[in-house]
């Protein structure tokens, strides 16, 4: 759960009579249980004086010295009056300069990301937009010894969305769908990315 960064907890009850609340008072705690021991130090106040403590002996190590190299290239452009069209290319080379380190690169951070996009302002306040995204060579690192290396996958994503002004442009009505091809892909290993998705609304300003 806490693959993305930061700390994660749960509060979990059980008993054979109504429950009140879902979450423990500090000091009646049964047990506690963590992958990490820095984090069970954490949340150790919740524990009772007979409680039970199951944790992990391994702490997690950060690294303190990074370095970071890229180039990032926009383009931006009109050649109709209702057609605006964005296209963006960014290179990053990262690197783990931490002392006594086995992961020489950053994981989650992609080398290459690309973005082409158009917005065309139809007739009658109708406005469509269309977003093609591309992200290559992203790696993880094994939290476990010996620390392995491995990819998460190149992939595309596309993206179409239809709005209409209403109310002299106080208003619009839109409809969009994101991840158009329903592309497999995953942004940090093991999290996999969300499918096609399907949305609409309405906005107002006052």
């Amino acid at each position: 759960m806490s693959q993305r960064g930061g700390a994660v907890q749960s509060h979990l009850r059980i008993s054979d009579r109504n429950i009140d609340s879902d979450l423990i008072p500090e000091g009646e705690c049964d047990m506690i249980l963590s992958v990490e021991p820095m984090e069970a130090l954490r949340y150790l106040p919740f524990l009772s004086p007979d409680g039970w403590l199951v944790t992990s002996g391994t702490p997690f190590r950060n690294n303190d010295q990074y370095r970071f190299r890229g180039v990032e290239l926009t383009v931006r452009t009109r050649p109709l009056e209702a057609l605006d069209v964005l296209a963006s290319y960014s290179f990053l080379d990262s690197e783990n300069r931490s002392s006594g380190t086995d992961q020489n690169g950053l994981q989650n951070r992609p080398e290459h990301r690309a973005t082409f996009e158009a917005r065309y302002r139809l007739p009658y306040g109708f406005a469509l937009r269309g977003a093609l995204y591309y992200v290559a060579d992203q790696v993880v690192y094994s939290r476990q010894e010996p620390v392995r290396q491995r990819g998460t996958g190149d992939y595309f994503l596309a993206e179409l969305r239809i709005a209409k002004t209403l109310l002299e442009e106080r208003a619009w009505l839109y409809f969009g769908v994101d991840n158009l091809a329903d592309a497999n892909y995953q942004e940090s290993y093991g999290v996999p990315g969300p499918g096609r998705v399907f949305y609409g609304g309405l906005e107002g300003r006052f």
